[in-house]
C-alpha cells in the first residue's frame, strides 16, 4: 500500500495532489510585472553569478506555462514581450526569440486542450520539449555564425545547463503555484 501511495505521487496520477502549475494571479499588470521581474533576473542577475559560458533560462519555462494557463491573446503578448526583452540582451539575428516562441505557442495552444494537465509528467514533458526548441534555434543560428566551423564546448555545456535547468525551474513553479481543484480533479477558476 505505502509503494502504490509513494508511486502515486512521484507519478502525479493522485488527482487530490496533482500539480497543476499556475504561475498567474489574473492581474493582468501584476503578471507582466512578474515578467519583467524574471526577465530582469535572467538578464542582469543571473550573468554576473554564473560564469559567461553558463546561460540560465528563466523566461522560457514562463511563456510555456503562459502558453498551458492563459488564453490565446494573453499568452502571445506574454510570449512578445519575453522575446523581446531576450533579444534586446542578445546578439541573435532580429526576430528570433519572436519566431521562437509564436511557434511554440502555436504548437502548445494547438494541443493543450487533448493532454491532461493533471500529471507531473505531461508539464515535464512540455518544459523539456520548449526548452530543446529554443535550443534548437540557438544551435542554428550559432552554426551558421560560425561558418560550418565546430561550436565550442562551452557553448554545448552552456546549452546544456538550460535544458536541465528550465525544466528544474518550471518543476518549481508548479509546485509553488498550485491552485485548489474541485472533485473531480477540475481546476477552479
Amino acid at each position: 500500500m505505502f509503494l502504490t501511495q509513494l508511486k502515486t505521487k512521484i507519478l502525479g496520477l493522485d488527482t487530490s495532489t496533482s500539480h497543476v502549475a499556475r504561475p498567474f494571479c489574473g492581474n493582468e499588470f501584476i503578471d507582466f510585472i512578474c515578467l519583467l521581474l524574471i526577465s530582469v533576473f535572467q538578464l542582469t542577475i543571473m550573468p554576473s553569478i554564473f560564469p559567461d559560458y553558463i546561460a540560465i533560462d528563466l523566461l522560457t519555462p514562463w511563456i510555456t506555462f503562459a502558453f498551458v494557463t492563459l488564453n490565446a491573446p494573453s499568452s502571445i503578448i506574454h510570449a512578445m514581450l519575453a522575446a523581446l526583452l531576450i533579444e534586446t540582451h542578445s546578439s541573435v539575428p532580429m526576430g528570433m526569440y519572436i519566431c521562437v516562441y509564436w511557434v511554440l505557442g502555436s504548437v502548445i495552444i494547438s494541443f493543450k486542450e487533448n493532454i491532461s494537465w493533471h500529471m507531473r509528467s505531461s508539464w515535464i514533458s512540455l518544459l523539456i520539449f520548449s526548452q530543446t526548441w529554443v535550443f534548437l534555434a540557438e544551435f542554428c543560428v550559432s552554426f551558421i555564425g560560425s561558418q560550418g566551423l565546430p561550436l565550442t564546448l562551452h557553448f554545448y555545456i552552456g546549452e546544456g545547463f538550460k535544458i536541465i535547468f528550465a525544466p528544474l525551474f518550471g518543476i518549481a513553479l508548479s509546485h509553488i503555484f498550485k491552485p485548489p481543484l474541485d472533485g473531480k480533479g477540475q481546476k477552479n477558476g
